[in-house]
């Protein structure tokens, strides 16, 4: 892929970096009534998306916490 193409894709590629943090508060969002099997549901949507993350601390931070609430949803 071309630098030039790769530019265009930029600004996709950055917004789809909110995906994984999206899907984990609204699996804890469902959690919070008692709705686990929503929660797993938005849980594994952020499990799918976590390779978009940049490798810094906030992509750490979100990889900490899906680990937690998937701790906790077992």
């Amino acid at each position: 892929m071309s630098a030039e193409r790769a530019r265009t894709y930029e600004p996709a590629r950055q917004v789809r970096a909110f995906y994984p943090s999206l899907h984990l508060n609204l699996a804890s969002d469902h959690l919070k009534p008692g709705e686990p099997d929503l929660a797993r549901e938005q849980l594994e949507r952020a499990v799918r998306t976590l390779d978009v993350l940049p490798e810094d601390a906030y992509g750490a931070g979100i990889r900490a916490a899906v680990d937690e609430l998937r701790q906790r949803l077992r």
